[in-house]
């Protein structure tokens, strides 16, 4: 049995995952597609989540507290570390991300070699809030990730787009992908990794989602 089927049958995937992603063959494909995309290596999971662990985080994040934070790059509103907070789920959640199976996990879809250190973090996006573009580079990210809570669409805005690079220099959007409840969506950190937010339309709508950096230190 290899590393990763081992992970596959392992305690740790199977308690917080939907089972239709511990399937090889369809690990596999992923692996495949993350590394053939454009206009860089990205991927996302759907349903990642079992529907118990999905709402346990969902009621559990919507009891936290968010600070808003606004500069030229951004505006939104984010939580602290979960390493920091007291809520039992959410950081068991952050203990699961970071665990030896699903780095694992992560290390085989990426061929990257991650280590067991993230970070990971609560986000809401409202009304005329944003991030524009730029790459995620620091030395030690590796992985980009964002799980998100919230669907989104077109009349709501919060998409997430995928610049290709002139010169390396971020050039036009060339993919939007909108929220869908229980995504997992990741990319490889690169000089040429530039991405952004959307701005969020609407009063009565928010885009929330969980995100951080697999590491390699």
């Amino acid at each position: 049995m290899t590393e990763i089927e081992e992970y596959l049958k392992s305690n740790t995937l199977g308690e917080w995952m939907n089972p239709t992603n511990l399937k090889l063959d369809k690990l596999q494909a992923m692996k495949s597609e993350f590394a053939n995309s454009s206009p860089f290596s990205h991927l996302y999971i759907e349903e990642l989540l079992l529907d118990e662990k999905l709402e346990q985080i969902t009621v559990a994040l919507s009891e936290q507290e968010f600070e808003y934070r606004q500069s030229d790059l951004f505006s939104l509103y984010q939580t602290e570390d979960f390493e920091h907070l007291e809520s039992d789920v959410l950081v068991s959640f952050r203990s699961f991300l970071s665990s030896h199976e699903f780095v694992g996990y992560m290390r085989f879809l990426t061929g990257i070699d991650l280590t067991q250190k993230i970070d990971c973090l609560g986000n809401i996006y409202a009304d005329t809030d944003y991030l524009l573009c730029h790459d995620d580079e620091l030395l030690e990210r590796q992985i980009a990730f964002i799980f998100y809570l919230t669907d989104m669409d077109a009349s709501t805005g919060g998409a997430f787009h995928l610049y290709n690079t002139v010169n390396g220099e971020p050039d036009k959007v060339v993919k939007s992908l909108y929220p869908v409840q229980n995504r997992f969506f990741f990319f490889k950190v690169t000089r040429s990794s530039f991405h952004e937010v959307g701005e969020v339309i609407g009063e009565d709508d928010v885009r929330v989602s969980i995100s951080g950096w697999f590491r390699n230190d």
